[in-house]
């Protein structure tokens, strides 16, 4: 074979692999950041505990102490 059409016909699978990469879905990890990728939408529990973290952070930046949690009674 001719190193021309080798070269020529790799060179046109390379580009059709590469196109393909950026179609093909993702599999079940992280996805890809934009413009390729999906948004990513949080479930209602995660949106909660991430609005809770930036408040506690919010509060030790203020110099807020948190909130003291009621002792646990175990009554016999």
């Amino acid at each position: 074979m001719s190193d021309r059409v080798y070269f020529a016909t790799a060179l046109l699978i390379a580009l059709a692999l590469v196109t393909l990469s950026f179609v093909w879905p993702q599999g079940y990890g992280r996805e890809a950041p934009g413009p390729f990728g999906k948004p990513v939408v949080a479930s209602p529990a995660g949106q909660a505990d991430l609005i809770a973290a930036a408040k506690a952070a919010a509060n030790r930046k203020a110099g807020i102490a948190p909130k003291a949690k009621p002792p646990v009674v175990i009554s016999k």
